[in-house]
């Protein structure tokens, strides 16, 4: 298995596919999991929603199985630790 060095993260990368998505992740500006803790609440509140607009322009247009997928996980984790900081306001 490859694996891709990405904001002091690593990655790992079975597919030609999803290699070639990493200019997509920069030009996207996606947090690593040690740039996610960093951000504020409000914040991270805001990356959930445009990376959820991301996903949807990729789906329907040209993105590939990977890059959605890629999506979707990175939208969980965010959605993960918003519900981690939020639950004690419930």
């Amino acid at each position: 298995m490859d694996r891709y060095i990405y904001q002091d993260d690593f990655y790992p990368y079975k597919t030609q596919h999803q290699k070639e998505a990493l200019p997509l992740l920069k030009h996207l500006a996606i947090p690593t999991k040690t740039g996610i803790a960093e951000l504020s609440t409000k914040d991270l509140k805001l990356e959930i929603r445009r990376l959820k607009v991301a996903l949807h322009q990729y789906l329907t247009e040209n993105g590939t199985k990977e890059e959605v997928y890629f999506l979707s996980c990175r939208i969980d984790e965010l959605i993960v630790e918003y519900q981690k900081r939020t639950q004690h306001l419930n």
